[in-house]
């Protein structure tokens, strides 16, 4: 019975304020939670006539795929279904802000919304998955396993304390690769869309509270909270050293290879059928999908990786790479060949 817990987060716009939310979701079984969730996204699907290369829906699909007058009420329906799961045990959501202006040595004097816009957003699924811990550990039963959409920006006190708490899966596409990562993302942006726009910062804790009891199951324990300057010691980065994400890509890692959009379409690819049926990939190997950089290649690469190629035949780049790796075992494949695969599949 596998036991994990996967994070996302997404940001709040209300007018002239904002702020973040986290969402931590502890799955007490995997395969009954994916199941589980496989059913419900497929009925949602069918209902609204959504039409997904991969069975994973992250917010933005959601939104794109509905008429506007059916987003609200479908979307609190998808998210009621999906916090019922009997597989999750703990639900764990935070709403951070910070309020004063602060000063990082490396950037100079900040306000607090911009700190929260251009620094907390980036890493704070690592802030929510360090509260998450820090609530829940006296409970006991924590899983070890712990996995994060995709995050970057700065070290900070609580990367450090969930790096040597937690075995961390840091994912490119988590949330339209793996359904826990799907489900996160998609209660932290229902609770983005639905929180009282005139109730003050720190009662807002309770209004999410409210709004996840009422959809869970008597057996899911919710718990919510607010993330404040209070926590600046864990938050604040003060040193200028990246977290280095791609340390932490679960594997095999499959490596995407294109040359034919240019930097400007790069955000092309993600809605073709092949990068949906590559994410299946992952999922089904637990890995993960990451664009092909060959500078980084080499640091993080790992026997039973995978290249794969959008040209007509294999580019140099990738035959070159891979020779250049001879002690790792890295197979190259094209675009159709991993299609095929998949629907043979």
């Amino acid at each position: 019975m596998v036991e994990f817990v996967s994070v996302d987060a997404s940001r709040a716009e209300q007018g002239n304020r904002s702020f973040l939310i986290g969402v931590a979701v502890e799955v007490s079984n995997g395969s009954d939670f994916d199941e589980y969730y496989f059913d419900k996204v497929g009925e949602f699907c069918d209902l609204y006539d959504i039409e997904l290369g991969h069975n994973i829906l992250k917010s933005s699909d959601v939104l794109n795929g509905m008429p506007a007058y059916d987003i609200r009420e479908g979307t609190e329906d998808l998210v009621r279904g999906l916090v019922s799961n009997p597989a999750i045990r703990r639900i764990h959501a935070t709403i951070g802000w910070y309020d004063q202006e602060i000063e990082l040595p490396f950037s100079g004097p900040l306000s607090g919304m911009n700190f929260a816009r251009d620094y907390l957003q980036q890493y704070y699924p690592i802030v929510t998955l360090w509260r998450y811990h820090q609530e829940h550990q006296s409970y006991g039963n924590i899983p070890q396993e712990a996995w994060v959409d995709n995050v970057q920006g700065k070290i900070t006190k609580a990367w450090k304390y969930v790096g040597n708490t937690f075995d961390v899966k840091l994912v490119p596409h988590g949330d339209n690769t793996y359904p826990s990562l799907s489900t996160a993302d998609l209660i932290a942006n229902h609770l983005a869309r639905t929180l009282p726009r005139n109730t003050p910062f720190d009662e807002l804790e309770d209004h999410a509270a409210g709004l996840l009891i009422e959809f869970s199951t008597d057996d899911c324990y919710v718990a919510a909270e607010s993330v404040t300057p209070e926590y600046e010691d864990h938050i604040v980065p003060r040193f200028p050293y990246s977290i280095q994400g791609e340390l932490h890509f679960p594997h095999p890692v499959l490596f995407i290879y294109d040359d034919m959009f240019t930097e400007s379409q790069q955000a092309v690819l993600p809605h073709t059928d092949f990068h949906a049926f590559a994410r299946k990939w992952a999922q089904e190997h637990a890995g993960s999908v990451v664009n092909l950089q060959a500078h980084r290649l080499p640091s993080i690469v790992k026997s039973g990786d995978v290249i794969v190629h959008t040209n007509d035949t294999i580019p140099e780049t990738c035959r070159h790479l891979k020779r250049l790796n001879p002690t790792k075992d890295i197979r190259i494949m094209d675009s159709d060949e991993l299609m095929d695969d998949m629907m043979e599949g």
